[in-house]
């Protein structure tokens, strides 16, 4: 045993003096042997913009040469590689308003990892890359008026490109950021007919991205405003440019829209105040909405009503290619969630064919749960739904027994 084990103590001091150090292995030149195999990286080197762990030939700052638990051997998931030398992605996920790609750690979204013909490694020129998910992009374009920064696809100019405490990504409060380059404000009082627009929000009147109008004013706009009266809703003008209302909102407004402002008047939906009231969903002066509303309609009634309640829904909701105002009546009305009319009236609309020789709904049948008639909503709901197709319990069950308890 004691030989055996001089041996071995032998042997290993023999491999030690035998075998370099770990610092004096030869030196691997790793851009050569990546080429080997990954021969289409020789293209990407012949870029104007070369990712500079590739220009330098370090392929393992950013992949594990032998394996790796990330794909494409990455040495850490995308986000934290990337951190590991752009210490600003963690400030930037941390604003507010984060770019989707940038809040989900997706930096090849808009980046090139090797190599790009465009500045900071971009898949594609600012305006061509933002267009593939802003699609509107391209409908700006088309339009008779452009945006001078939109037109030559500077969309970093207002918007912050990863992140932002500002809505939209903008890269300031909107007011401030329009008077970078309109600051002359004795010119745009000029232009404005003695109403002072320094200060007020100026996307209030004018698209910011293009518009078929001229000055990009947006492309609906109301009479009153189209033929410049402002008299029609605004008093004389004050010191300092300001134009008040010759009365509360609701009041001005109904003096053309008198029917509108009655109902309104008498339901009062969204908890609006006399001094709100229309422009919570109206802009007074233009908009690029129909109905001078100041958005998208979806996008306006989901500011403020979550149509799921924060219920987690099953399945997908076929209503939802439909307006809010399709079936709710946004001024209100005398039905239960503002519909159009009787939920039984409304929904036969469309489903002319359900419950025909089904669950018998109608004046004659009281729901027990619910009270009132019974119909749709007794089974169904549209917005927070649990089980499929829109139930509000399981049908093979739990909806029968909430009215069946004794059967």
């Amino acid at each position: 045993m004691k030989k055996l084990a001089m041996l071995l103590i032998v042997l290993a001091v023999l491999l030690w003096i035998q075998v370099p150090a770990a610092e004096e292995l030869p030196k691997v030149d790793q851009r050569k042997a990546c080429l080997e195999c990954h021969d289409d990286l020789a293209a990407q080197l012949g870029k104007e913009h070369v990712h500079p762990p590739l220009e330098a030939g370090e392929c393992s700052a950013c992949h594990a040469p032998h394996a790796s638990r990330h794909e494409k051997l990455l040495v850490d998931d995308e986000a934290g590689m990337c951190a590991s030398c752009h210490n600003d992605t963690e400030k930037w996920r941390l604003k507010t308003h984060p770019h989707a790609p940038v809040a989900a750690g997706e930096c090849t979204k808009c980046h090139e990892p090797h190599a790009s013909d465009k500045a900071n490694l971009l898949k594609a020129n600012v305006k061509d890359l933002c267009a593939t998910c802003h699609t509107e992009v391209r409908d700006w374009m088309a339009k008779t008026t452009v945006h001078a920064p939109m037109k030559v696809g500077q969309c970093y100019k207002c918007h912050d490109v990863h992140g932002s405490d500002n809505d939209a990504l903008l890269t300031k409060d909107v007011t401030a950021l329009c008077q970078t380059c309109h600051g002359n404000q004795d010119k745009l009082r000029e232009r404005h007919k003695g109403f002072d627009p320094v200060g007020k929000r100026c996307t209030a009147c004018h698209d910011p991205h293009a518009s078929d109008a001229p000055s990009l004013v947006m492309t609906n706009k109301h009479q009153p405003f189209a033929d410049n009266d402002c008299g029609a809703c605004h008093a004389a003008a004050q010191p300092g440019g300001s134009f008040p209302l010759t009365g509360t909102v609701q009041s001005v407004c109904s003096d053309c829209h008198d029917e509108e402002s009655k109902q309104f008047a008498q339901f009062m939906p969204h908890g609006a105040t006399a001094e709100e009231s229309c422009q919570m969903c109206h802009n007074p002066h233009a908009a690029d909405e129909n109905n001078l509303l100041a958005s998208d309609p979806k996008n306006l009634c989901t500011k403020c009503h979550d149509p799921s309640h924060g219920v987690e829904l099953v399945g997908n909701n076929p209503h939802t290619k439909y307006a809010c105002s399709k079936c709710h009546d946004p001024h209100g009305n005398a039905n239960n969630g503002y519909l159009r009319k009787p939920s039984l009236e409304l929904c036969v609309e469309c489903h002319q064919h359900e419950h025909r020789s089904a669950h018998p709904v109608g004046e004659k049948y009281v729901d027990p749960v619910k009270g009132g008639p019974l119909g749709c909503t007794s089974c169904h709901d549209l917005h927070s739904w649990t089980a499929a197709p829109l139930m509000i319990a399981s049908p093979d069950r739990d909806l029968c027994v909430r009215c069946h308890r004794d059967k």
